[in-house]
């Protein structure tokens, strides 16, 4: 919880109560963007990393804080936490020190004073009343006066990397009125840039009783400012177990039917029917029927192999310990897409020549693109003029397509000819998709054309 304003300048450090209130504005600003409270983006898995230094606290007060906020904002094992539309694994790491006093604590923490409740506990009141305690003519102990609190964060009192000061009480995290109480996961959500009021862990009802815990809008809350706006991208809804066609998926191989033909498999990558086909061989199985035919020891299961698209009869350790069988929603986010379908690595690398041409980085600044030759396709995305996806197949959406015969292909891909050498030399054919598209990129062509850029 936040004291009232007017507690700007109270005091934390028990020997230094005037200096700190000079001095604590002055370390904040100082710190500036020092990453008290960091966020990073890992493929499609969002870490936010908490530092915080207590002074006056012993260990088991120090990991109690640390626990609390894990156990919270991380979930469990069979319900972990996730943001974002596309459910993209989410937690909160906590780095803790133990320091003297909060002017000794590490840059780029937050630091909190604890105190002793029965003793000091953590208070706030107006000015007046402030300067009386600190004269011993008010006893803040006991005085209708002050509003004593089980802790709280000096204002601004919320953070998105800043680091906050707080005076927090022994009495932090133990139940009230014979309820559990997660103040540290509520203090948690501050340090992460969530306010009182703010709805589940930062209501006084989230915090104790019945109702009380980390909500999904919660965590959603903290990831946009933080993370920023795309920290969970569409393209990390594949393997969520649903077949989300307005991302660009044509299956996922969580949904059952996973939504290919059959013959196909869905690559548990980008969600569309590219994994390969089985050639059954050596014990595999093109069908999980076929295999559970045959496969009936006392400790045989069926498994499918994401890497070669059949189905195996395995030992349990194999299917729920081996990347190759590990179809769950964590495995498929670290999946490695090369080992799915291989990406056309020379024709990538000519195709981003177009990053370091002016007038082509500007004419294709914000495409789908599906580019064709025979029967094999490839798509690339583009925004601000740079590439920022590219892989084998089509994708939904497309404003530009281009074709070339396979001849050219076969020059693209072994480095021969380069794309945009093969776009000038009219080799790959353009046109845009749709009719504004269509508009757009005929009048360029006749441009080009006529003047050559």
């Amino acid at each position: 919880m936040k004291p009232e304003a007017l507690f700007g300048k109270a005091a934390l450090c028990v020997w230094c109560i005037a200096i700190a209130a000079v001095l604590i504005p002055a370390v904040a600003a100082a710190a500036g963007e020092s990453g008290a409270t960091a966020c990073e983006c890992d493929g499609c898995e969002v870490t936010v990393t908490l530092k915080v230094a207590f002074a006056g606290a012993d260990w088991d007060y120090i990991d109690r804080f640390a626990d609390g906020v894990r156990e919270e904002w991380n979930g469990d094992a069979s319900s972990p936490s996730t943001c974002g539309e596309c459910r993209c694994p989410f937690q909160v790491k906590v780095l803790t020190e133990k320091v003297d006093c909060c002017g000794g604590a590490p840059a780029g923490y937050h630091c909190i004073e604890v105190t002793t409740y029965a003793e000091k506990p953590p208070f706030s009141a107006n000015e007046s009343v402030i300067e009386k305690v600190r004269k011993g003519e008010i006893d803040e102990k006991t005085s209708d006066l002050v509003t004593r609190h089980r802790g709280y964060l000096q204002p601004p009192g919320v953070s998105t990397g800043d680091p906050l000061r707080g005076w927090w009480s022994d009495i932090m995290g133990t139940p009230v009125g014979g309820q559990k109480a997660l103040d540290f996961a509520h203090e948690a959500g501050h340090m992460m840039g969530l306010d009182d009021g703010a709805g589940g862990i930062m209501d006084p009802s989230g915090v104790t009783g019945p109702g009380a815990g980390v909500t999904p809008a919660n965590i959603d809350a903290v990831v946009a400012p933080l993370c920023g706006g795309n920290a969970c991208p569409d393209r990390c809804c594949c393997g969520n177990g649903q077949i989300d066609a307005g991302k660009a998926e044509a299956c996922d191989p969580l949904h059952s039917p996973s939504g290919c033909d059959a013959g196909t498999s869905c690559c548990p990558v980008c969600c569309n029917c590219f994994a390969p086909r089985c050639t059954a061989s050596c014990g595999e199985y093109a069908s999980g029927e076929a295999c559970a035919k045959d496969c009936d020891g006392p400790d045989e299961v069926c498994a499918y192999n994401y890497h070669t698209g059949c189905w195996d009869c395995v030992g349990h350790w194999a299917r729920d310990g081996v990347v190759h069988y590990a179809g769950t929603r964590k495995s498929l986010l670290k999946a490695n897409e090369s080992e799915f379908h291989p990406k056309p690595v020379a024709l990538e690398s000519s195709l981003r020549g177009m990053e370091t041409d002016p007038s082509l980085a500007r004419l294709f600044a914000h495409e789908r693109i599906v580019i064709t030759a025979g029967d094999e396709s490839w798509h690339a995305v583009t925004a601000g003029g740079r590439i920022v996806e590219f892989g084998a197949g089509p994708l939904d959406d497309p404003t530009v397509r281009m074709h070339c015969d396979q001849a050219t292909a076969e020059l693209l891909e072994c480095g021969e000819i380069d794309f945009w050498t093969a776009f000038d030399e009219g080799l790959i054919e353009w046109e845009g998709v749709g009719l504004l598209n269509r508009v757009k990129f005929g009048i360029t062509r006749i441009l080009m054309d006529r003047f050559g850029f």
